[in-house]
């Protein structure tokens, strides 16, 4: 099921609305993601699958419609976000309200503000600096590999 939504979904969305972009000579396919595109973890087999799938489906995209004029980007959003309608609705009142009080005063959850900060931005830019894909996180993170810095 996760790969018909996180593949065949965008598959089918890309062929719905391409070929109007294709006419006008532009236009933007801006598609989520997760870190799961580039990296599995313990328990996430199916949503690594189709979050990878879904990567190298936005490559393809990019380089078979960018020389036509439509912009492609895969966003990687590695954290969560502050929204109430999505994630505190799958956490629940009360444990939407403990990660909102613990990561963001520490600037370590989302904005949703912020994040289409990035998306308007992507989708403003130049054809000769396009962005195919973009890794959004809180600068508070706390990274997978060793937290040891690398200075």
């Amino acid at each position: 099921m996760g790969w018909r939504l996180g593949c065949e979904g965008l598959f089918r969305l890309a062929k719905s609305v391409t070929p109007r972009m294709l006419e006008r000579g532009r236009g933007s396919l801006l598609v989520t993601s997760a870190t799961a595109a580039v990296r599995g973890n313990q328990g996430q087999h199916a949503h690594a699958a189709a979050m990878g799938g879904r990567r190298m489906l936005c490559q393809s995209l990019a380089h078979e419609l960018g020389p036509r004029g439509v912009h492609v980007c895969h966003f990687i959003v590695d954290g969560a976000v502050d929204a109430p309608d999505t994630l505190g609705r799958m956490l629940g009142a009360e444990r939407f309200a403990r990660l909102r009080a613990e990561l963001g005063d520490a600037g370590r959850l989302l904005q949703p503000a912020h994040v289409a900060e990035s998306y308007l931005h992507v989708a403003s830019q130049r054809r000769s600096v396009w962005t195919n894909e973009m890794d959004l996180r809180p600068h508070g993170e706390t990274p997978w590999y060793n937290s040891q810095s690398m200075l």
